[in-house]
């Protein structure tokens, strides 16, 4: 079955969000599942130490800044440098949820 589409901004007619759970992914509940996200140690991840450029280590990262509590994904035609400023409904929710930070 194909998810449906919707277009979330008139003036950007391309953005489109694409998926059938509200919206959103959701955390993984199993194994199987499927259209999620799951929660993993960010020690997993490789980053670049200070001297990279001269000695090519790379350091386990510590811990994350941030928990994924939702995600939710566009996709658009052209190149979006702000996207909390040109989406309407992202840019409303944000400011009536000022309480909370975010990573976009």
């Amino acid at each position: 079955r194909r998810p449906e589409t919707k277009t979330v901004h008139k003036a950007i007619e391309d953005v489109v969000w694409n998926h059938e759970n509200n919206d959103s992914f959701h955390l993984q509940k199993s194994e199987d599942d499927t259209n999620c996200y799951k929660r993993v140690n960010a020690s997993h991840f490789k980053l670049r130490g200070r001297n990279y450029l001269k000695d090519n280590q790379k350091y386990s990262s510590a811990s994350a800044a941030y928990e994924l509590v939702c995600c939710k994904v566009f996709k658009t035609r052209h190149k979006m440098n702000n996207a909390a400023k040109e989406i309407e409904s992202l840019r409303s929710f944000l400011a009536d949820h000022t309480d909370n930070d975010y990573f976009i």
